[in-house]
C-alpha cells in the first residue's frame, strides 16, 4: 500500500518506512533516521528545502524519483541503490562518508551543487552525470561509468588515490580542473574534452606523450592535405556532372511539355465528367428530398399511433385502478361481515352462557 506523508519533520530511531508504489512528500521538512531503513518500490520522494539524515542507514528505490530542491541529504556509512531512478538535486549537497551510490540506467544531476564521498564508490551503468558549476570530490574512491557521459561546467573533480574507468564514455569539461593524486583514468573509445580547463596527474597512469602528440599531429596534417587534394578532384567531378545534369534538365523540360498538352486534354474530358456527376448528384438529392418528406410522413403517423395506445392504455390503467378499489370496497364489506357473525357469535355464547348459569339456580333452589 502507498505511504503518503505531507508533515514537516519525521524523526525514526532503530526504525523502518517501507512503500509500495508510494509517496513521501515533505515541504520544508526533515527526515532523520538513526540504522534505518527507507525503501520504496515504484515511489517518489520529493523534498522542497528539506533534509534527509540517515545515519548507518539504507536508502532503496526501484524505479523511482528522489528530487530535492535546495535541500542535503547525509549518509554516514550508508548507501544509495536506484535501479532506473533519476537523482536531480538545484544548489544541493550529497555527501556520503564511507558509503555507496549505484545506478543502473540513471541520471544524477545537480545545479551548482556538491558531491563529496570519503571512501566511496560511484558506479553508473549507461548513466549520466551532469553537473553546472558544482564540485565532485572522492578520497579513496572510485567512478566507474560504462557507456556513460560525465559533464561538468566551470566545475572541479579530485580524485586523491582514486580510479575513474569510462567505457565508451565522455568526459567534458569547461573551464575545469581534473586533479588526481595516484590516481587512474582509463578510457575504453571514450573522449576526454576540456576548455581552458587543466588535468593534472602525480604518479597516475595516463601520462601524455608530448613527442607521441606531435607526431600524431604531423600526421593528421598530412591526412588534412590528402583530403584537401580529396575534395579538389571531387569539385571538379561535381562540375563535369552538373553540366550532364543540365543537358538532362533540357530533354526532361520537352518531354514535360508533351505531358501537359495530354495533360489538357485530360481536365478537359475530366471536367465533362464531372459536369455530368453534377446533374446525376442533383437528381440523387430530389430523390432525397422526397425520400426524407415521406419519412416524416410515416413518423407523424407512427407519432399519432403512439399517442392512440397511450391513450388506450390510460384507459385501461383507470379501468384497473376502479377495478381495484371495487375489489376492495369488496374486502372491506367481508371483513364486516365477518365481524358482524363473530359478535353474533359472541352474543349466542354470552346467551348459552346465562342459560346455563339459570339452569344452575334452578337446580340449586330445588335442591
Amino acid at each position: 500500500s502507498s505511504l503518503p506523508l505531507l508533515c514537516y519533520e519525521i524523526w525514526c530511531y532503530n526504525f523502518s518506512i517501507t512503500a509500495s508504489g508510494g509517496t513521501v512528500t515533505l515541504y520544508r521538512g526533515t527526515i532523520i533516521l538513526y540504522r534505518g531503513t527507507v525503501t520504496l518500490h515504484r515511489g517518489t520522494v520529493t523534498l522542497y528545502r528539506g533534509t534527509i539524515i540517515l545515519y548507518r542507514g539504507t536508502v532503496t528505490l526501484h524505479r523511482g524519483t528522489v528530487t530535492l530542491y535546495r535541500g542535503t541529504v547525509t549518509l554516514h556509512r550508508g548507501t544509495v541503490t536506484l535501479y532506473r531512478g533519476t537523482v536531480p538535486l538545484h544548489r544541493g549537497t550529497v555527501t556520503l562518508h564511507r558509503g555507496t551510490v549505484t545506478l543502473h540506467r540513471g541520471t544524477v544531476t545537480l545545479y551548482r551543487g556538491t558531491v563529496t564521498l570519503h571512501r566511496g564508490t560511484v558506479t553508473l551503468h549507461r548513466g549520466t552525470v551532469t553537473l553546472h558549476r558544482g564540485t565532485v570530490t572522492l578520497h579513496r574512491g572510485t567512478i566507474t561509468l560504462y557507456r556513460g557521459t560525465v559533464t561538468l561546467h566551470r566545475g572541479t573533480v579530485t580524485l586523491h588515490r582514486g580510479t575513474v574507468t569510462l567505457h565508451r564514455g565522455t568526459v567534458k569539461l569547461h573551464r575545469g580542473t581534473v586533479t588526481f593524486y595516484r590516481g587512474t583514468v582509463t578510457l575504453y573509445r571514450g573522449t576526454v574534452k576540456l576548455h581552458r580547463g587543466t588535468v593534472t596527474l602525480y604518479r597516475g597512469m595516463g601520462t601524455l606523450q608530448r613527442n607521441g602528440d606531435t607526431l600524431q599531429r604531423n600526421c593528421n596534417t598530412l591526412q588534412r592535405n590528402s583530403n584537401t587534394s580529396q575534395r579538389s578532384s571531387n569539385t571538379l567531378q561535381r562540375n563535369r556532372n552538373t553540366l550532364q545534369r543540365n543537358s538532362n534538365t533540357s530533354q526532361r523540360n520537352s518531354k514535360t511539355s508533351q505531358r501537359n498538352q495530354n495533360t489538357l486534354q485530360r481536365n478537359c474530358n475530366t471536367s465533362q465528367r464531372n459536369s455530368n456527376t453534377l446533374q446525376r448528384n442533383s437528381n440523387t438529392l430530389q430523390r432525397n428530398r422526397n425520400t426524407l418528406q415521406r419519412n416524416r410522413n410515416t413518423s407523424q403517423r407512427n407519432r399519432n399511433t403512439l399517442q392512440r395506445n397511450s391513450n388506450t392504455l390510460q384507459r385501461n390503467s383507470n379501468t384497473l385502478q376502479r377495478n381495484s378499489n371495487t375489489l376492495q370496497r369488496n374486502g372491506n364489506t367481508s371483513q364486516r361481515n365477518c365481524n358482524t357473525l363473530q359478535r353474533n357469535h359472541n352474543t349466542s355464547q354470552r346467551n348459552h352462557n346465562t342459560l346455563q348459569r339459570n339452569h344452575n339456580t334452578l337446580q340449586y333452589t330445588e335442591m
